[in-house]
């Protein structure tokens, strides 16, 4: 398999193969004889529109936090711990009427990505709410024969909030209250998930921070982020499926573009936001039979968010929620009785017979779309037998945050063109997963003769 060109360069080409995607040529006898070339250029113009990568959680054997050492507890303490911490972020981003330049200071998954030319390849925390792309500027990035600053008069340092410039006429932006970090630009590439294709992606604005300071891709809906410089090229569309952490034969994937598998989906409608987070609306949650009215005059806001591990309900409508599933549990024959486990509140030792498959947990989103939850997004595994309850009290009491623990098993797809939130039972299998747009044999010059060669031969 070769090592394809850069996306814009395959997308300069695009308007002249598309006329090639829509060619026909049936003989006499009804053989079509067009399928093939047109399957060919479809394949083409989805290259630059779609590829995929994959993503390590914070706790995978393949992360570089990963401490074999630490007993099974120890590492679900320290989950909530972080998923703490994340949720405390969101919620000083919902005080901001702007968009923030603070950084999250941990992520709870990473995706591989290089720097460079020549590559320099480095894993960084992906995060939604994060509107901009951090990387440490040290040697060899910093080298790179494709790294350059970027002015305070160019159009990315204009998008960006408390900046200052000095004679040189860099862009300098304050990042935290004391700190300053350099706007620069550089290429980034991806792997494709599988075939290995390099993605390279030129003139990346991102922020350069000191050595300290740890890499993240900013996903969020500012200018800034990965998913808004990519922009038309990926249709302003990205999804993600997260694996079952209790699998480790699974991957978790991250897709750039539209999902070209037939799925049914169900939608909600994405909510403005001014500090650009995943915002949507709820309607209710049912638990079994019982519907529960939301917080916030009957429609609850929450954050889409797999940067945050847990969900997190406003404080009132937890305490109740969880009195109701207590009493559930506790006329249940084959459930023990619930107790305290270390930081965790609500938790159940299991043994022989135990089983939560009765309870349904469905979180009735804006728009018809119902997303229901079992026990493997709902309650966390945190010592041997040991399972706890992975719903925590929110820190605003307007506001919630739907994890990435419940977003587990379901392929979720953002469109950002359309601002709708969709979801979809995932159909990620414990074998690798073959991105379809990238089983190619030929290199994009042979795109372009071929693209030709149709043109010759067919008088298009």
């Amino acid at each position: 398999m070769v090592r394809i060109a850069a996306i814009d360069d395959i997308l300069e080409c695009s308007s002249k193969i598309a006329a090639v995607s829509s060619f026909e040529y049936v003989e006499p006898n009804g053989k079509d004889l067009g399928i093939n070339v047109r399957k060919k250029a479809e394949t083409i113009l989805g290259l630059g529109r779609h590829f995929s990568v994959e993503l390590i959680h914070h706790d995978s054997p393949l992360s570089p936090f990963y401490n074999a050492s630490q007993t099974q507890f120890s590492r679900a303490s320290a989950a909530l711990k972080r998923s703490n911490s994340h949720a405390d972020y969101l919620s000083r981003l919902v005080l901001t009427s702007t968009q923030s330049n603070e950084i999250p200071e941990q992520s709870e998954y990473f995706m591989t990505v290089s720097i460079g030319t020549p590559p320099v390849e480095t894993l960084a925390g992906v995060d939604t709410s994060s509107n901009l792309i951090w990387t440490q500027c040290k040697p060899p990035s910093c080298f790179s024969r494709t790294h350059h600053q970027l002015s305070c008069g160019s159009m990315s340092c204009s998008n960006l909030s408390n900046v200052y410039c000095r004679k040189q006429k860099e862009c300098l932006f304050n990042y935290s209250q004391y700190s300053v970090a350099l706007l620069a630009a550089e290429t980034l590439t991806f792997i494709a998930t599988d075939t290995k294709q390099l993605i390279p992606v030129p003139d990346i604005a991102f922020g350069c921070l000191p050595e300290s300071a740890f890499d993240l891709v900013g996903l969020g809906q500012g200018p800034l982020s990965l998913i808004s410089q990519l922009g038309p090229s990926i249709e302003w569309k990205f999804s993600y499926c997260l694996a079952p952490q209790a699998n480790d034969k699974m991957t978790s994937l991250f897709r750039f573009g539209s999902d070209p598998a037939s799925k049914a989906w169900t939608s909600t409608p994405l909510v403005s936001s001014l500090n650009s987070l995943y915002l949507v609306n709820l309607e209710g949650i049912s638990l079994g039979n019982k519907d529960y009215q939301v917080w916030g005059e009957g429609k609850g806001r929450v954050v889409i968010d797999p940067g945050t591990l847990f969900t997190y309900l406003p404080a009132p409508f937890l305490t109740n929620f969880i009195g109701d599933l207590a009493d559930i549990f506790e006329n249940m024959s084959n459930v023990p009785a619930g107790i305290k486990w270390g930081a965790y509140d609500m938790c159940y030792k299991s043994g022989e017979g135990f089983s939560f498959s009765a309870v349904d947990i469905t979180f009735r989103f804006e728009g018809g779309a119902d997303v229901s939850l079992g026990r493997a997004q709902t309650f966390v595994q945190v010592d041997d037998h040991v399972l706890c309850l992975a719903l925590e009290p929110s820190r605003d009491s307007d506001l919630a945050i739907f994890g990435a623990l419940a977003q587990q098993g379901f392929d979720v797809e953002y469109d950002l063109s359309h601002m709708n939130l969709s979801f979809s039972q995932s159909l990620l299998q414990s074998a690798p997963k073959i991105d379809p747009f990238f089983e190619f044999d030929f290199e994009l010059e042979e795109i372009c003769r071929f693209h030709l060669q149709m043109l010759s031969i067919y008088q298009l």
